[in-house]
């Protein structure tokens, strides 16, 4: 009875607390559950490239083999148990497969407040944070599919969490299970080796660069290369793929050119101030004596000249928000993978003009947020290095290491390494909880205030993200949920063969993959067999409409149309 009472105890002191922690941990999830059902993610059809990694679902759970009947550009592999294991109750469907990152995508957020916490954020700043992620509309519309990016971005911040307690308490088996996590992160998408160099750096750093410690981690970043390598092979060797991942062959690796450098640069910034502005306004009081007035003013000019230069050159190109391709669009959420927008580029969706507005501010307000996480990059980088001058005071700056030792590898490989590969949005979505942790390290004079208007703008700022966010991925699901539905009834009523149809990506790779496929010019590049029918968004040349379904859009406040067409025989 006594240990009854004491347990017991113990367990309301716990939650006492804890007790803010707990009610905040509860908001994230009811915001998440909340985002969740506005959008309607029920719908058995594939999104972007998930029908690859579905592909592999499928075969488990129907031969009990893992085998990948397309190329992945992503390892997948833990991925793909974990979408079977949601599978089970009803069998194989798209609609489990995108709850089981959606529960992913729940999972890091909530280690992302956990991680802000440990690193001594107070628990409304890590709270801020949390929702920053939530609301981010490439993260949560991501989720909403069975894309590797949420669970990779996951698995990232619950081994950041688990080493950094390991550091903290000087756990061995912290460590031990922040490193296996990383492994696994490595076994879902292969850059997931940045984890293991940044634990090396902030290891060597906190633990002294002695031989013995250099041969332990490059012992183990080598180990995590060896891991991608071996799998990639296993997967050919035992024939469950059909052949070499392109990305696995260093050859096709290459330096780009400066210009294309540049390119990569300018979107990659543009989209980390989008990212981040509004966890920014709760920290545009707070100050580090540890900078003199004069510098700090120098600084400030240079940036400012910076962003007012690169607004220039956006305005003299014309180009705004968004920059990049894939994921986040001027009208919403996509790619928009139809013969029309895709490859045609035409009927498109017409913006209102509120929305136009809306990108054209987005546009300003990352630039400058960019400039701002310059600046507290650069004070986070002094703050260290000047305790890097004593030796007493060097091993604790290993959270910075670690940190910033991710995103400066996983930055490198992205645009300098991989120089022939494009600079997809969605990949730039790991540095958004990478920054928020960073800024959280950086000591002020006094800690960022949780009252007043920087917190007020960072609310508002997080209601229209979010606003934006489920507006554009209900869009995007609602089109995709119409699509589906076309071709489905042109297969089922009209018993017209996927063979005769150009569906768009998601639907020719689903049932006519073929690594053999030869492209001709007048055909999509998506394995299209024959293209008698067509599936659009509005009329094309030499196609008679032959089916009109009508979908409503939020973002855009109106009807939008997807279109069946027949080729109009010639006489």
């Amino acid at each position: 009875m006594v240990l009854i009472k004491k347990s017991v105890m113990d367990s309301k002191t716990w939650i006492n607390s804890h007790g803010q922690d707990i009610r905040y941990l509860l908001m994230i999830i009811v915001v998440w559950f909340g985002m969740t059902a506005l959008t309607n993610p029920v719908g058995n059809f594939p999104i972007n490239d998930d029908w690859v990694y579905a592909l592999a679902v499928k075969s488990v759970l129907e031969t009990g083999y893992y085998q990948f009947p397309s190329p992945s550009s992503a390892n997948v592999g833990p991925q793909v148990y974990w979408g079977a294991f949601f599978c089970l109750p009803y069998g194989f469907s798209f609609t489990a497969l995108r709850f089981s990152t959606l529960t992913l995508g729940l999972i890091g957020a909530i280690a992302l407040y956990g991680l802000a916490r440990v690193l001594g954020a107070n628990s409304k700043i890590a709270l801020l944070g949390s929702l920053v992620l939530v609301v981010n509309p490439l993260y949560f519309g991501l989720a909403n599919s069975f894309m590797t990016d949420i669970p990779f971005i996951t698995l990232v911040i619950i081994a950041l969490l688990l080493q950094v307690k390991g550091f903290q308490l000087e756990s061995r088996p912290y460590l031990i299970m922040g490193l296996i996590i990383s492994f696994a992160a490595i076994l879902v998408r292969q850059l997931g080796v940045v984890l293991l160099v940044a634990f090396a750096l902030a290891y060597m750093i906190r633990n002294g660069f002695r031989w013995i410690n250099f041969i332990k981690v490059t012992s183990l970043v080598v180990s995590g290369v060896l891991l991608h390598i071996a799998y990639q092979y296993w997967l050919v060797d035992s024939e469950r793929t059909p052949l070499l991942m392109v990305h696995s062959d260093v050859r096709n690796l290459n330096i780009p050119s400066l210009s294309i450098v540049g390119k990569k640069l300018l979107v990659a910034y543009t989209y980390l101030g989008f990212f981040i502005l509004p966890f920014l306004p709760v920290y545009t009081t707070s100050k580090s004596s540890e900078v003199s007035n004069l510098r700090n003013k120098i600084i400030g000019m240079v940036l400012v000249a910076f962003a007012l230069s690169i607004l220039i050159f956006l305005w003299w190109a014309n180009r705004m928000m968004p920059l990049s391709e894939n994921v986040l669009d001027s009208s919403g959420l996509g790619p928009l993978t139809l013969r029309d927008t895709f490859n045609l580029g035409i009927n498109f969706p017409k913006l209102p003009p509120a929305l136009l507005v809306y990108w054209q501010l987005m546009t300003i307000f990352s630039v400058v947020a960019a400039c701002v996480v310059l600046y507290y990059f650069w004070l986070a980088s002094h703050q260290t290095l000047v305790k890097c001058r004593s030796t007493d005071f060097r091993p604790g700056t290993w959270p910075y290491w670690l940190i910033a030792g991710l995103a400066a590898t996983y930055f490198a490989i992205l645009v300098i390494i991989a120089g022939r590969f494009p600079l997809f949005d969605r990949y730039l979505i790991l540095f958004l909880p990478l920054i928020i942790l960073l800024i959280i390290t950086i000591k002020f004079d006094a800690p960022p205030r949780s009252r007043g208007l920087g917190i007020k703008m960072s609310i508002v700022l997080i209601t229209v993200y979010g606003g934006y966010t489920v507006a554009a991925t209900h869009d995007y699901l609602a089109w995709n949920r119409t699509r589906w539905v076309a071709t489905n009834d042109l297969m089922q009523q009209d018993n017209v063969s996927p063979k005769q149809i150009d569906g768009g990506y998601e639907f020719n790779g689903w049932y006519l993959y073929d690594a053999k496929y030869k492209q001709t010019p007048k055909k999509s590049w998506w394995w299209v067999v024959d293209d008698e029918y067509i599936i659009a968004s509005g009329p094309i040349a030499g196609y008679a409409p032959m089916r009109r379904y009508i979908f409503d859009r939020w973002l855009l406040q109106r009807a939008s149309d997807v279109w069946v067409l027949r080729r109009i025989p010639k006489h």
